[in-house]
């Protein structure tokens, strides 16, 4: 499973072009594709059964000028290292 970024609209992958998560849903998935990672186990079970049950009419072909990063906002992590023997009183 694949997913992109069509003009700000998430998209899943197909062998011949991609569906718009949104309208393959009925709404289900939002099309803002920084929202499925807060559903990602959801979505990832529903990906693997569309993409077997997918109409040929509703994959759309790819316009790599129209694609754009996966991950638009990607979260920030931090994390703190502290150096051996080291402690905090």
């Amino acid at each position: 499973m694949r997913i992109i970024n069509v003009a700000g609209r998430l998209g899943l992958l197909t062998g011949g072009g991609y569906l718009d998560v949104e309208t393959a849903s009925n709404g289900a998935f939002d099309p803002d594709p920084q929202a499925v990672y807060d559903r990602w186990d959801s979505f990832r079970d529903w990906a693997r059964d569309i993409i077997d049950t997918a109409r040929i009419d509703d994959v759309r072909p790819v316009i790599d000028e129209r694609l754009q990063a996966p991950v638009p906002a990607r979260r920030r992590d931090v994390a703190l290292g502290w150096p051996p023997g080291v402690t905090l009183e």
